[in-house]
């Protein structure tokens, strides 16, 4: 039982050394994650219009769909 306590940095790391190594990455990645979208979106109103616009942002919900629902 001590071994994989050793092993597991969540059992004996500070928060802050925590928060350093696992929350920091997931927020670079939701900004730049977020910041595709916001492009994406720019070129394609610019290019197909207001309807493309709407076409994407429905599959953008309907592939999050399957992670949104695991969560609960």
């Amino acid at each position: 039982m001590n071994d994989t306590n050793e092993n597991n940095p969540l059992g004996y790391e500070k928060l802050s050394v925590l928060l350093k190594r696992f929350a920091i990455p997931s927020i670079i990645a939701m900004v730049v994650s977020s910041l595709y979208n916001i492009v994406d979106q720019i070129f394609i109103g610019q290019g197909v219009g207001y309807l493309g616009n709407a076409a994407t942002n429905v599959a953008q919900y309907r592939k999050c769909l399957p992670l949104l629902s695991f969560t609960w």
